[in-house]
């Protein structure tokens, strides 16, 4: 169990509570502080990008070439492709 704020603005021991490690991240799904995708300081890639990467696959461009379009590894390309990385991403 952690302690975690309920509300991610207020820091007051109030606004405390113990929650799990999923509960804590559901929590900033919840609040929109969640750091995936374009929203992480070192993302490479937009949601626009990932969607454009899964239309050129469906389109069959092969991995390597969409990497070398994205400036990404092949192997990122296709974990991408097949929901492994960006599953939060609608295509």
């Amino acid at each position: 169990m952690r302690a975690c704020r309920w509300r991610s603005w207020e820091c007051s021991s109030l606004n405390l509570s113990w929650k799990t490690p999923k509960e804590n991240c559901a929590d900033w799904l919840r609040h929109g502080t969640d750091k995936r995708g374009d929203k992480h300081p070192l993302a490479r890639l937009s949601q626009d990008d990932v969607v454009q990467i899964k239309a050129l696959r469906a389109a069959g461009s092969m991995y390597k070439v969409i990497g070398r379009k994205f400036s990404i590894h092949p192997i990122h390309a296709r974990n991408i492709v097949i929901g492994k990385r960006w599953k939060h991403a609608n295509a």
